[in-house]
């Protein structure tokens, strides 16, 4: 984790890079060692437990729509028209 911080603060990357993992222990890890850089539970692990997969901040349809079709559970956006125009009621 630490080499992994070092590389990216290195290049600039900070608000560029997310750890991702199933592992819970290893997020908590990354949040200990590098509290500077986001983290996300694999989505298909979190709804196992379960729990709920939100998104934020979502403003684009297309994305829109993918990540309604993947099934996330809530969508955050700055425009609620716009996601109620191109989800509908689903």
């Amino acid at each position: 984790m630490l080499a992994i911080r070092e590389m990216v603060q290195r290049h600039g990357l900070l608000d560029k890079v997310t750890i991702t993992s199933s592992s819970r222990e290893v997020l908590r890890a990354a949040q200990d060692l590098t509290p500077d850089i986001s983290r996300g539970l694999v989505a298909e692990y979190a709804w196992l437990d379960p729990l709920n997969v939100s998104v934020w901040t979502v403003n684009e349809p297309a994305l829109m729509r993918r990540l309604a079709d993947f099934g996330v559970d809530s969508l955050i956006t700055d425009f609620p028209g716009l996601a109620t125009a191109t989800l509908g009621n689903r």
